[in-house]
């Protein structure tokens, strides 16, 4: 009876936190003013922010929410933050830390980690920018749009 009880109690914490953590706002982040002129795609870089475990927080001080999906820079330096969750054999780690990222203007970019797995040790964690623009999956042709909520 108790193993019962202890089972639906963490499924319902565990659901729970899902809900939680359900992704809400908006899937573009621009970190520019409404100066910069946005009809030449070769004027902005890409970042896209798609990783399970690898999630972007923040992005030259702007805040970047769980559903964002695309984060659109002038050609230049950043400073990215970002939330790790990952292990190996011996640890968990959820990490937040920052990371600056130089990105050139018409090219789409991922943040992707060399962690996890059971006998990864060290800072092999950390996340390194990964240029995309030549992978037609993931390179992002047009400047992407918002879309509406209800479509």
């Amino acid at each position: 009876m108790f193993k019962k009880i202890f089972f639906y109690l963490i499924m319902f914490l565990f659901l729970s936190s899902m809900v939680g953590c359900a992704a809400s706002g908006p899937l573009i982040i621009k970190t520019y003013g409404k100066d910069v002129d946005e009809s030449d795609r070769n004027k902005i870089a890409i970042l896209r922010n798609e990783q399970r475990r690898l999630c972007i927080t923040g992005c030259d001080n702007i805040a970047v929410p769980r559903s964002a999906r695309y984060i659109l820079l002038q050609p230049g330096r950043h400073e990215v933050w970002f939330f790790l969750s990952t292990s190996s054999f011996l640890e968990n780690y959820d990490i937040t830390n920052k990371k600056y990222i130089d990105v050139v203007g018409g090219r789409t970019y991922i943040l992707k980690s060399k962690g996890g797995g059971l006998l990864v040790l060290g800072d092999k964690w950390f996340p390194e920018l990964f240029d995309v623009t030549d992978d037609i999956n993931l390179h992002v042709p047009n400047i992407p749009q918002e879309i509406a909520k209800n479509d």
